[in-house]
């Protein structure tokens, strides 16, 4: 079975077609048989949804429709993520994706993300990345 943790640019990507890299976004996800949401990912997506201008029942659709997926798996968060986070991000504005590098690494999955920075920060942790 095909998994990797899923960045919030991927979803964002995906669900709004006006988007640059929408299709690749797209079969990015129709690759894999299962998509690793962390929670704060879910909660970043909810954010760019308000600030997208989706109106409350829009914005919330969209969110519950990738985390109640047949391929989506939500997983939490942990303390010990938040500290790894915390004492690794170059800097506090970095906090949300290092958090989403820290599962990938915890739970030893490829990283699926479009973000050049955390694409770099993962690569150098040895964190398999997809696209590759």
């Amino acid at each position: 079975m095909k998994s990797a943790v899923i960045d919030t640019n991927v979803l964002v990507y995906d669900a709004f077609t006006d988007q640059p890299l929408h299709e690749r976004a797209r079969s990015l996800l129709d690759s894999l048989d299962s998509w690793v949401i962390p929670t704060i990912v879910l909660i970043e997506l909810a954010w760019f949804a308000r600030g997208a201008g989706l109106g409350e029942r829009e914005a919330r659709g969209l969110v519950l429709g990738y985390a109640l997926s047949d391929r989506a798996e939500v997983v939490e968060v942990t303390a010990d993520d938040l500290v790894d986070a915390l004492a690794s991000a170059p800097s506090m504005m970095d906090l949300e994706d290092e958090l989403i590098l820290c599962v990938a690494e915890r739970l030893q999955l490829p990283l699926a993300t479009f973000d050049s920075r955390l694409r770099r920060r993962a690569h150098g942790r040895g964190v398999p990345l997809i696209p590759g």
